[in-house]
């Protein structure tokens, strides 16, 4: 009995061989690293637009809801020679240089479906939506303007009818479930950080225009980033 209990350890630490425990930790490496890639995903290009929340109370800002003139226009951003450091940038800064359009390039694996594109072409130009948003926005409340003054062939009932429909979908994907009351001002809500989307559409415009009004190709491109 002794000599067989003996041999059964013998084989137990022989089972066990260093070369053994070598391969197994190996194996287990691997394996949670296998597991660790696909809980966080390839890495992102450098084109794809950070996502971060940040918290911000919902403040009565009059100037956005009166008629154009030089102050109510600078804020709206439409000058093209409106200029500001990107360090300033504030929730209440509706529009970056470029627009919004940013130049997409690399590798196909990872670039985003849009209707039309070429993913032959070593390069893309595309617009975070929300700053699409606040284009349509602003050409509704430009066509407000113009219609209340009395100038109604100013105003652009196809692109207008677009930006309605456009906006209505992005206010349902965006789906904000704070809950508020009365006119909706001082109540706290978790937003995309606007600020680092700025900043981020800046540093990667694909074009110099400034402009909320926007001139449009057929295409749907800027015409400066043609």
């Amino acid at each position: 009995m002794h000599d067989l209990l003996e041999h059964k350890a013998g084989y137990s630490r022989a089972r066990w061989s260093p070369r053994l425990y070598i391969a197994l930790s190996s194996a287990l490496i691997a394996a949670l690293a296998i597991i660790l890639r696909g809980r966080h995903g390839p890495s992102r290009p450098s084109w794809m637009p950070p996502e971060r929340v940040d918290k911000h109370i919902f403040l009565s800002q009059p100037i956005f809801g009166q008629g154009p003139n030089v102050t109510t226009e600078d804020k709206w951003a439409i000058h093209k020679t409106y200029k500001r450091s990107i360090k300033l940038a504030r929730i209440s800064d509706p529009i970056t240089e470029g627009n919004g359009w940013i130049n997409v390039t690399g590798e196909d694996s990872v670039l985003p479906y849009m209707p039309g594109l070429d993913r032959s072409l070593p390069e893309q130009k595309a617009r975070l939506s929300v700053f699409h948003q606040l284009h349509c926005l602003y050409i509704a409340r430009d066509a407000f303007v113009h219609a209340r003054d009395g100038h109604l062939e100013r105003v652009h009932v196809d692109h207008l009818s677009d930006c309605w429909d456009y906006l209505r979908q992005g206010i349902m994907c965006a789906g904000d479930a704070t809950l508020d009351g009365g006119e909706g001002w001082g109540y706290q809500h978790m937003c995309k950080d606007y600020a680092l989307l700025f900043m981020f559409a800046e540093q990667y415009r694909a074009t110099e225009e400034h402009s909320l009004r926007g001139e449009y190709r057929g295409d749907g491109l800027p015409i400066a980033a043609a």
